[in-house]
């Protein structure tokens, strides 16, 4: 019997989802970085986008001329990016190596996976080992008040191949996921997929505490809904 992971599944159809939920998601990202490397006078020569997904960003950069790398924890979202045309390594953020540094690496949309605050120490001190001297890290996340909001969410998607399901429940201080997708077979029985786990809500002093334990400097740090309501950006300097 075939064993499945939710978010190999999820990279099949993870696109249509957010052209779905949330279209304009990406474009504000984009602003957003465009609008930083311009105050900065910073004319990157390479870029990691250290949490890809299937690359949606990081090909808004790339056809934009900038040369971007990316990376993502999922091998099937690493080869849906890949199918992009794009340069995708696969590995952690808490301790992925790559022979080379960057003048910009960002994270958007995946620092609640970081739980603990030795997996937030990890990953901060991991990326600031691929920036060059005077590179940016800029990333995002849910504030906890966000985190204990996003509790009552949940998220729908249905097409011919799949059926999806997000619920969010509370669990502490700590959001749990649950994740059902069923994969809808011609002729044949559907197959149904489960995955849970834990996300975390990061306040302002915890990223500065876990930051100061690092080589970065805090360039911004702002709980402005400059993308998403709820969500902390936080620019970063080596």
């Amino acid at each position: 019997m075939k064993t499945y992971n939710a978010y190999d599944i999820f990279s099949e159809f993870y696109d249509e989802f957010i052209s779905k939920n949330c279209p304009s998601l990406h474009n504000k990202y984009f602003n957003l970085i465009v609008d930083i490397l311009d105050k900065s006078n910073k004319k990157p020569k390479a870029i990691l986008d250290c949490t890809c997904g299937t690359g949606i960003l990081m090909k808004k950069l790339k056809d934009e001329g900038y040369h971007i790398d990316g990376l993502d924890l999922n091998n099937n979202m690493v080869n849906k990016a890949r199918d992009k045309g794009l340069n995708v390594f696969q590995g952690d953020i808490r301790n992925f190596k790559l022979d080379k540094k960057y003048d910009l690496i960002f994270s958007f949309d995946s620092f609640g996976h970081l739980t603990t605050n030795k997996d937030l120490v990890s990953a901060l001190v991991n990326i600031s080992n691929h920036l060059n001297e005077g590179g940016f890290f800029v990333f995002d996340g849910g504030t906890k008040a966000k985190a204990m909001k996003m509790t009552t969410q949940e998220f729908t998607f249905d097409s011919d191949k799949y059926s999806f399901i997000w619920k969010n429940f509370s669990e502490n201080d700590k959001v749990r996921v649950e994740i059902y997708i069923d994969i809808k077979a011609n002729n044949e029985e559907s197959t149904s997929v489960v995955e849970k786990f834990e996300l975390c809500g990061h306040d302002v002093d915890e990223l500065k505490s876990a930051i100061s334990e690092t080589d970065l400097n805090i360039e911004f740090i702002t709980t402005e809904p400059l993308v998403k309501a709820g969500s902390f950006i936080c620019c970063c300097r080596k």
